[in-house]
C-alpha cells in the first residue's frame, strides 16, 4: 500500500504539536490525510485506539467507506492478506498488531455521551466545525493512553488530535480563535482548554495537484456557488470569512470598528441588556449621534447621520469557556454600576431596553427587573412582537451596509474596538437553515442580541430598505 501525502499533509502527520488543525480550502485532501494519519500512527504504534469521528452516519460512510480511496480500498491489500480485519457490522479495522480504528459519529449533542467510556490514543474529527464547542471538549476528554506504551521514537506525539476542516459550521468561532488567529506557530494550550500544544496548518487547494490535474474545472465550480464569500471561504480557505453569515456581506471592520473617541455631551448615551447567570448575560452601552460634529480618536472632525449608533461599552458575563457567571441580579447590577462609573463618571446612562423576561415573576419574589431597579439600574422591554427578530437583523444590515459605503441618507452602525466580544461574534452569526431570514440560536449570540434590542428601537424612525451585498 502506498500512501502518499502533499508537503502540507506531510507537516500535520508529523507536527510536533499534539492537537493539530488542518484546515481551509475545499479540495485540501483533509479526509485522505486523517485516513492515511489513522493508518501510520496504527502501525508505528501497536495497539493504539483511533476514532475518526463525522457529525452524522451518512457522511461518515459516504467520506471514508463508500469512496474512492476510502478505508477499504486503502487497506485492501492487507485485509486480503488478513493483517487488518474488517468488522463491517461495527465499522472498525483491526490490525494484527492490535490497533482499532474506529469510526464515530454523533448527529446529536447527546450523542457524544456514548463515548463516555472510550479511550483513544489518536482521536481525528472531519469536518470539525460541525461539532460544537462543548461537543469538542468533550470527546477530547475522552483522549488518553492509559497503559499503552508507546515507542520511544513517537512517545512525544501521543496522544494525539487532527481536526480538518473548511470554515464556517457551529464551530468555527473555537477553531479560530484557538488555531487559526494564532498562526502556524506551536503554542500551549491553557490547562481549562485541554493543556496540549497546538499548531493551525492551512490547507490549500493548489496543494492537491492530483486534484488541480485530474479536474482542472474544480474551481471553476466552487466559484459557481454564486455567494462571494462562501466562495471565498472555499477556494482560499479564509476564515475570516463566514458561510452562510447573517452579516458577512455587510461587516466591513476595517470601516465599522473604531478607536474610543470622547462622546459628546450632547448625545445620550444608554445601557441594554440581555439576562444571563449559568449561560452568559451581559450589556451593551450606546451612543445616538444628534448629527453634529464630533472629533474622533485621531482628532479629525466628522459627521455621521442624526440617529446613527455608536457601541460605546460591553459588559460580558462570561468566563473564557463561554459560560455564565452565576451572578444573582443585585451582583450583576453592582457591576454595571462599578463598570458606568468608570467610563463615564461624569455622564447619566439612561435606559435602555432589556430582554422582556427580565420582568417575569412568580409573585413569590422580586422579578429581575424589580432587583436591578432596586440597585439603581434601569431599563425598558424590548420589542418582542412577530416579527421583530427578522426585522431587527434587517435593522442592523442595513446601517452596517450603509456605515461600509458611507450613506449619507441611513443611520449608520459603529462599534468601539473596546467591545471585543461582540466584534468577535458578530461574524460569527449564521442564518437559521430552516428560517433563513433569522440566526441559528444555537451560535454565542447574547450580544448580538442585545445589538437587536437597541437597533429596534430606531425602528420607527428607519425606512427599511432592501440589503445587497457589497
Amino acid at each position: 500500500m502506498e500512501l502518499r501525502l502533499w508537503p502540507r499533509q506531510q507537516a500535520a502527520l508529523m507536527s510536533a504539536a499534539t492537537e493539530n488543525l488542518y484546515g481551509g480550502a475545499a479540495g485540501g485532501g483533509k479526509s485522505h490525510l486523517l485516513r492515511v494519519a489513522s493508518i501510520v500512527y496504527s502501525v508505528w504504534v501497536p495497539g493504539l485506539i483511533t476514532y475518526i469521528f463525522r457529525r452524522t452516519f451518512k457522511e461518515l460512510v459516504s467520506n471514508h467507506i463508500y469512496t474512492p480511496g476510502g478505508y477499504p480500498e486503502m487497506l485492501k491489500d492487507w485485509i486480503k492478506a488478513k493483517k487488518v480485519r474488517w468488522d463491517k457490522s461495527n465499522y472498525l479495522f483491526e490490525f494484527d498488531n492490535g490497533s482499532i480504528i474506529q469510526l464515530a459519529h454523533s448527529q446529536w449533542e447527546t450523542d457524544i455521551m456514548t463515548h463516555q467510556g472510550a479511550q483513544i490514543g489518536f482521536l481525528g474529527i472531519d469536518e470539525a466545525t460541525h461539532f460544537t464547542e462543548e461537543m469538542v471538549r468533550f470527546i477530547r476528554s475522552r483522549v488518553r493512553l492509559g497503559g499503552l506504551e508507546v515507542p520511544a521514537q513517537y512517545k512525544h506525539m501521543f496522544p494525539r488530535i487532527l481536526y480538518c476542516s473548511n470554515p464556517g459550521g457551529v464551530g468555527h468561532d473555537y477553531f479560530k480563535t484557538n488555531f487559526v488567529d494564532h498562526g502556524e506557530d506551536i503554542w500551549t494550550a491553557p490547562a481549562t482548554d485541554g493543556g496540549m500544544q497546538r499548531r493551525y496548518i492551512p490547507a490549500k487547494l493548489a496543494d492537491n495537484y492530483t486534484l488541480t490535474k485530474s479536474d482542472p474545472g474544480y474551481a471553476d465550480r466552487l466559484r459557481g456557488l454564486g455567494d462571494s464569500a462562501l466562495v471565498d471561504a472555499m477556494l482560499s480557505g479564509d476564515w475570516n470569512i463566514m458561510m452562510k453569515g447573517m452579516f458577512s456581506d455587510v461587516w466591513a471592520p476595517e470601516l465599522q470598528v473604531i478607536r474610543p473617541f470622547v462622546i459628546p455631551k450632547a448625545w445620550k448615551i444608554d445601557r441594554a441588556h440581555d439576562w444571563g447567570s449559568s449561560a452568559p448575560g451581559g450589556n451593551l452601552y450606546f451612543a445616538e449621534s444628534d448629527g453634529s460634529p464630533f472629533e474622533d480618536a485621531d482628532g479629525v472632525e466628522r459627521v455621521v447621520p442624526r440617529g446613527s449608533l455608536f457601541v460605546v461599552g460591553e459588559l460580558y458575563f462570561a468566563n473564557e469557556k463561554r459560560e455564565g457567571l452565576r451572578l444573582f441580579p443585585d451582583e450583576q447590577a453592582r457591576r454595571m454600576k462599578a463598570f458606568e462609573k468608570e467610563c463615564w463618571p461624569n455622564r447619566v446612562i439612561k435606559a435602555g431596553p432589556a430582554d422582556a423576561s427580565i420582568w417575569t415573576t412568580d409573585t413569590s419574589s422580586d422579578s429581575i427587573a424589580d432587583q436591578f431597579e432596586n440597585e439603581g439600574i434601569y431599563f425598558t422591554k424590548s420589542d418582542k412582537s412577530p416579527g421583530s427578530r427578522v426585522h431587527g437583523w434587517q435593522l442592523i444590515r442595513q446601517m452596517m451596509r450603509a456605515t461600509a459605503v458611507q450613506d449619507p441618507d441611513l443611520k449608520h452602525l459603529y462599534f468601539f474596538s473596546n467591545c471585543p466580544h461582540l466584534i468577535r461574534t458578530i461574524p460569527m452569526q449564521q442564518r437559521d437553515d430552516k428560517k433563513i431570514e433569522d440566526i441559528d440560536t444555537h451560535l454565542e449570540d447574547h450580544l448580538v442580541d442585545i445589538l437587536r434590542y437597541r437597533v429596534l428601537k430606531l425602528a420607527q424612525k428607519v425606512v427599511l430598505k432592501q440589503v445587497i451585498g457589497l
